[in-house]
């Protein structure tokens, strides 16, 4: 299914060496892309190999994962790329490991066929939080035995969003916590985890300056 996207272009900003490399674009096999109705902020993402899945998504979470970079660092995107959400499901047409590396050539080719995706870089100053180990050590859980990746965040009746994690990772953390802390957190750990959590809503609104 292909969906009326506009030409997209975006200044995606690199303000710490190496959130960025220059990668030669790969593309699926096959890609369906939805408008997701659902009146909820619930995402899934989901791989298994030669497949990606991801539910409830918005186009901007499409770019944090080709380019690696959190949305302090996109500048100039237009409202409805964080507003609208889309169900994305991709093939690669063999067996093929997706992982968070791997997949960037892929999105960054889905990106271009399907949105026209068009972007530059520059540099800027701006606030960042590091996830390091504290005093005490890591006390998330290290993931051990089987299981497909998978990382989603709910929203909870008492106002909260709740993570569920199986096999999940530091960057993908570290862009969750930057969408609930508003300004950019990178990662400085390696580790993947499986964890359940949950955190307060956040009051701090987003500068869209």
């Amino acid at each position: 299914m292909r969906t009326g996207f506009h030409p997209l272009l975006l200044a995606v900003l690199v303000v710490v060496s190496g959130l960025v490399a220059r990668s030669q674009e790969k593309s699926f096999e096959a890609v369906s892309i939805k408008r997701n109705q659902q009146a909820t902020l619930a995402s899934d993402t989901n791989t298994t190999p030669g497949r990606l899945s991801l539910m409830n998504v918005t186009l901007v979470s499409v770019i944090r994962r080709a380019f690696r970079v959190l949305d302090p660092q996109i500048v100039g995107a237009p409202e409805w790329l964080f507003r609208d959400r889309y169900d994305i499901v991709a093939v690669t047409g063999d067996d093929t490991a997706l992982t968070d590396k791997n997949r960037q050539r892929y999105l960054q080719g889905l990106l271009a066929e399907r949105c026209q995706f068009r972007f530059h870089r520059d540099l800027r100053d701006i606030r960042v939080y590091s996830l390091v180990l504290s005093k005490s050590g890591l006390r998330l859980t290290a993931h051990s035995g089987s299981g497909d990746y998978a990382m989603r965040v709910q929203p909870t009746e008492e106002g909260r969003f709740r993570l569920r994690s199986t096999r999940g990772n530091m960057p993908r953390l570290a862009e969750i916590l930057t969408g609930q802390v508003g300004e950019l957190v990178i990662d400085a750990l390696v580790v993947h985890c499986s964890r359940r959590t949950a955190w307060p809503t956040p009051r701090i609104g987003k500068d869209s300056s």
